[in-house]
């Protein structure tokens, strides 16, 4: 009995450490892309990563998102896990065009999403379980004004949210 005990013990600890760590690391994620995010009035600013993309992180329905800018995309894409934790309404199944190809998704609306301190409202979405993080796209930068310099990317409201 004890050969079997003290393995399943072990696994259990080793289990229960690892997913614990990797939500420490998730949560200093947001608090990191937080840090590099700077409110201002009806808006924010954002710096450029490593790789040129401007992150930061969004609340929907109150829940804070790590989010990345894609002026690439239609609409707004939020992660399958985040779109549960949010308990946002998962409806139909749709197809849409990517760089990568045809992918399936989920729709969704969002009730309310703050971007620094701007609110947008009633905004159509799509979930998709393939990413990690959400993809802000133009249907909710059409409600700013966005002006790019060097490193750093302010979007202002233009108040019609």
């Amino acid at each position: 009995m004890r050969y079997l005990l003290l393995p399943m013990l072990t696994i259990m600890l080793l289990w229960y450490g690892s997913d614990m760590l990797l939500q420490q690391q998730a949560d200093n994620k947001i608090k990191d892309q937080q840090e590099k995010q700077q409110s201002i009035s009806g808006g924010m600013v954002l710096k450029a990563d490593k790789q040129g993309h401007f992150r930061g992180v969004v609340l929907i329905n109150n829940i804070p998102m790590p989010f990345m800018i894609d002026t690439g995309a239609t609409r707004t894409v939020i992660p399958k896990n985040l779109a549960i934790a949010a308990k946002l309404p998962i409806g139909n199944i749709s197809v849409s065009q990517t760089a990568g190809g045809k992918i399936y998704s989920n729709e969704t609306v969002l009730t309310k999403v703050v971007l620094g301190n701007a609110i947008i409202t009633m905004v159509d979405a799509s979930i998709n379980e393939h990413l990690n993080e959400v993809l802000i796209g133009m249907n909710i930068l059409k409600y700013f004004k966005m002006v790019k310099s060097n490193t750093t990317l302010s979007l202002v409201s233009l108040g019609d949210t």
